[in-house]
């Protein structure tokens, strides 16, 4: 859980003060924060700007400290907080991928939670603008499509994309969290990434991940592409090429 702070919070602290140091400044500091840094959502209430952040685990809060901190820094700074990004580079979404190829995916049972997602694509074009504001203000945006999608879409989505069919399964929470135990249990004893540690299983198990654009839309003139089948035929396409499918 002190990993999530060193390399959210400390690193971003560190970097800040190594640059106040010098007599370059620059013109405007991009902090890749997260979707997690404002917390949860309600059903058909997505985040916004405005809304009070309530991140639940380590990740999230570490990701908020840093936001917090950076709107003191002695130049312009914009933390954008991205949704579920998808894109062939991405270890985290690809397990989505591979568990869909193999027929299965998951859910908690009796929830069909709420998510936002970006394509990597409409993501990059998003920061060249953020990294042309004129202005010198402390800004933070969310990042994603304008529509969410949800857990059983999303599933779908992905077998259509791999021409299989996916079969769902309910998992009860406190299954999930048995396996968050174990898998963080094993990851300390035979070094691998866990893909399921505490923050995941938060995540999970979460009322639902979704914000709102509007606010980078507006500002902006941001006008995100790729909506749900257009984000993951190409993430397929990417990740076969790179061996991951």
């Amino acid at each position: 859980l002190a990993a999530y702070r060193e390399i959210n919070f400390e690193a971003v602290r560190d970097l800040v003060e190594c640059i106040e140091r010098q007599s370059w400044k620059p013109r405007r500091l991009l902090f890749a924060s997260s979707l997690a840094a404002g917390g949860p959502s309600e059903p058909r209430e997505p985040k916004c700007e405005s809304d009070t952040p309530k991140p639940i685990e380590p990740y999230g809060r570490a990701k908020l400290e840093a936001e917090i901190f950076l709107q003191s820094a002695p130049f312009p700074t914009t933390s954008f907080r991205p949704a579920l990004v998808f894109g062939s580079g991405d270890e985290a979404t690809l397990t989505l991928f591979q568990m869909a190829k193999r027929g299965f995916g998951f859910g908690v049972a009796g929830k069909n939670s709420e998510i936002s997602y970006v394509y990597v694509s409409d993501l990059i074009d998003a920061l060249m603008k953020l990294a042309n504001d004129p202005t010198d203000e402390h800004r933070t945006y969310y990042v994603s499509y304008s529509e969410p999608t949800d857990n059983r879409t999303l599933w779908k989505a992905l077998g259509r994309a791999l021409d299989k069919r996916v079969t769902v399964l309910p998992v009860p929470r406190f299954v999930l969290y048995a396996a968050m135990l174990t898998m963080t249990g094993l990851s300390k004893v035979f070094r691998f990434q866990n893909q399921l540690d505490r923050k995941q299983y938060d995540q999970i198990t979460a009322t639902g991940f979704t914000c709102s654009s509007t606010a980078l839309q507006r500002d902006f003139d941001w006008n995100p592409k790729f909506d749900l089948e257009a984000s993951i035929s190409q993430s397929v396409e990417g990740f076969r090429r790179a061996g991951g499918l």
